[in-house]
């Protein structure tokens, strides 16, 4: 798999590398394209399939809720250090993050994040939910457009009982 260029300012984006010129990058790995915006809304991150085709890589919002060793944790290195900690980690695993926030409430982070599959958020869940220091919760995300082309699509359900 190849990075692909974003067509922006004729520069692309490599998720293991940063910035480079739009050509294909010269190793192996998942990159992704998601520099600038396309009709006004942020172009997607996407990846280069084995055919040559553009897809959309898969969205998540991560909610991380420490537990107590993992709020002392927090404390001591700052938020900041787990900022770059946790981007560090996305990025190796071939994804991007797109956003890191702290809350209030039910979750004490949120993330949101781009990976080029289902088992590289899986993987990145085990790994941190292994730690015992943060719990998290992993939600697929996913576009407007997404949305209208599963509302055309016709399921044939059936209600218990019905």
């Amino acid at each position: 798999m190849r990075c692909i260029p974003s067509g922006i300012e004729r520069r692309g984006f490599c998720g293991l590398f940063g910035f480079h010129a739009a050509k294909p990058c010269e190793h192996d790995l998942l990159c992704a394209s998601s520099v600038g915006t396309v009709g006004g809304v942020d172009k997607a991150t996407s990846l280069l399939t084995p055919t040559g085709e553009t897809t959309r890589m898969p969205k998540y919002l991560i909610q991380g809720s420490y537990t107590p060793e993992g709020a002392k944790g927090l404390a001591r290195a700052g938020g900041s250090s787990r900022r770059t900690i946790v981007g560090d980690m996305i990025t190796k695993a071939g994804g991007k993050m797109e956003s890191f926030y702290y809350a209030f409430g039910d979750a004490d982070v949120y993330v949101i994040i781009d990976l080029p599959d289902v088992a590289s958020a899986v993987a990145l869940s085990l790994a941190v939910n292994a730690s015992g220091a943060v719990a998290l919760k992993t939600i697929p995300l996913f576009s407007a457009e997404e949305m209208d082309e599963a509302g055309k699509k016709q399921v044939a359900y059936r209600p218990p009982g019905a």
